[in-house]
């Protein structure tokens, strides 16, 4: 996929729907409150996935940051709840059919991976940061980029990772990686891979 095809689909994303439930595009937003809940979708403990943390991430995905993030510590409304009641039933009726809605969702969570820029870095004009990843990308495009604190917690999360990245490049900061750069790095993975097989 070419780089301009990748930035496209980051600023507008193929729609997605888990549940029945039609989600927005998965933004910094929505990472931030799924960690504050310590959802498996994004949590590195490992943790099992059940019917409620799927429930969960589907009803913070469908919304703004802004409406989610109102509403975390509130009565949800009845319809959303009657809705979880009967999707809830129904995968837990059918365990097949939950494993396929969890493999969805994280199929939406990949595609923002999956059209975020790739870039080298200058060691030179980057240093490591202790500070969360999700922090140092809402700051940029707030105090570098000029958005607004709302709409960079609303971007869609690999636009953010462009706007990002185009700051860095007109600072000097990294260079984008071409199609023929990903080629070649994927080829140089695959003979490291292979030369490490035969000496083990």
């Amino acid at each position: 996929m070419t780089p301009d095809l990748k930035y496209a689909k980051a600023c507008n994303p193929d729609p997605r729907k888990v549940i029945g439930v039609s989600l927005r595009p998965f933004c910094i937003g929505h990472a931030i409150l799924l960690q504050s809940v310590d959802s498996p979708f994004v949590s590195a403990s490992g943790k099992f996935t059940t019917i409620p943390d799927l429930l969960l991430a589907v009803w913070i995905c469908s919304q703004s940051f802004d409406r989610a993030s109102g509403q975390m510590n509130t009565a949800l409304g009845w319809r959303w709840k009657f809705k979880s009641f009967v999707a809830g039933l129904v995968l837990a009726l059918n365990w097949k059919v939950f494993s396929e809605r969890v493999a969805q969702f994280e199929s939406y969570l990949a595609a923002q991976n999956e059209n975020a820029p790739h870039v080298w870095n200058d060691s030179k004009m980057t240093r490591a940061s202790t500070a969360p990843g999700l922090l140092l990308l809402k700051r940029d495009l707030v105090a570098r980029c000029g958005f607004t604190e709302s709409e960079a917690l609303n971007m869609p999360l690999a636009k953010a990772k462009w706007e990002r990245a185009a700051w860095m490049e007109a600072e000097g900061a990294c260079d984008f990686r071409t199609d023929q750069d990903e080629q070649l790095l994927k080829m140089a993975q695959e003979e490291a891979a292979k030369e490490f097989t035969q000496q083990n």
